[in-house]
């Protein structure tokens, strides 16, 4: 009965991960929330190196959502409100000098292609 329960959140994140990246449901800000929530039931009490991944697909996911000029502005402007989660998190698990470079790589990341996304969508 576990097992089809974690198989069920499993096929749902995954439907989840598609909705969110191609703002499949714009009128819905709380597909993100529960997306990241997910995310984090179906890999509970993992290692840093499986939250580590975990955090970086959810900002890559996130990432892309706002790059993508078909995706409705006011979803890729939500995007980038909650890119913070997984930010938060890796800075969260960064031990190390060089997992401090890589999350604040990722910021600069972010900003750069905001800057450049959601500034010139608006014009």
């Amino acid at each position: 009965m576990a097992s089809q329960q974690a198989m069920d959140n499993y096929l749902d994140l995954i439907a989840m991960r598609h909705a969110v990246r191609y703002g499949e449901q714009p009128d819905s800000p709380h597909c993100i929330q529960r997306w990241l929530v997910l995310e984090e039931l179906v890999f509970p009490r993992s290692c840093n190196c499986v939250r580590r991944r975990i955090y970086r697909r959810e900002y890559d996911l996130l990432l892309e959502a706002i790059a993508d000029e078909l995706v409705p502005e006011s979803w890729r402007q939500l995007c980038m409100d909650y890119s913070h989660h997984p930010l938060n998190g890796l800075s969260s698990i960064a031990t190390k000098p060089h997992q401090r470079r890589s999350v604040n790589r990722l910021q600069w990341q972010l900003r750069t292609i905001a800057s450049y996304s959601l500034e010139y969508s608006a014009g």
